[in-house]
């Protein structure tokens, strides 16, 4: 009897442990390659861990649809995304879903969902039928597709319940509700989940409320 159950449990070890080998993204079909520095971990859509910091994923890594990413509140501590026409890095304190992500590196169709901190989006030529947006609690941030050397940082502060997004390049469209809003270089735009949207405003260098860091990284050796 004791032997049968042992048998039966061993089974159904066996059939979870091969469900779950095909669980989560196929890291044989992505295009996006990471860069972490400091301390994040990048986990499945099951929140599996896949790895930690330097350590497991370095320069070069795939991360796929699907993957969860949380950047430590401790700088240096930033990731990177990046494929052949955009870059995406993640600054301290975020945390975010890659919601979509195409399987060839010189296709853009990028999809980000951030739930908490600040991300800086760049493409380096027009996407054509690609596209790079940024998902918020409160609308969607998206580089125009049309123009090449387009850049904008969105953060979202998850305790107050407000976003912030602002175009550093080119233009950007905030889809908000049924509201669509375009940005113009050097101007920002702050959305809460109650109220109206606030009016867009200019700013000089670094974009109000956003982290000195993650600005330091996004611009360091990147701007014309």
């Amino acid at each position: 009897m004791r032997r049968s159950v042992l048998r039966y449990v061993a089974c159904a070890l066996a059939v979870m442990c091969a469900a779950c080998s095909r669980i989560g993204p196929d890291r044989s079909q992505t295009a996006i390659q990471s860069f972490v520095s400091g301390w994040a971990t990048i986990s499945c859509g099951w929140r599996c861990e896949w790895g930690m910091g330097t350590l497991a994923f370095g320069s070069g890594m795939e991360v796929a649809a699907g993957d969860w990413m949380h950047v430590s509140k401790d700088r240096p501590s930033y990731v990177e995304l990046s494929d052949d026409r955009s870059l995406t890095i993640l600054g301290p304190d975020t945390m975010a879903v890659l919601e979509t992500a195409s399987i060839y590196r010189s296709v853009t169709q990028t999809r980000l969902r951030l739930e908490n901190g600040g991300v800086y989006a760049a493409i380096d030529e027009p996407l054509g039928q690609g596209y790079l947006e940024v998902k918020t609690p409160v609308g969607t941030a998206s580089l125009d597709k049309t123009l090449g050397g387009s850049a904008m940082m969105v953060g979202v502060d998850a305790e107050a319940g407000v976003t912030r997004i602002a175009c550093i390049r080119g233009s950007v469209t905030v889809q908000a509700g049924r509201t669509s809003i375009a940005l113009s270089p050097g101007t920002s735009i702050a959305l809460a989940r109650k109220g109206a949207a606030q009016r867009i405003e200019a700013f000089e260098d670094q974009p109000p409320e956003i982290d000195p860091f993650l600005w330091q990284v996004a611009t360091r050796d990147r701007e014309p």
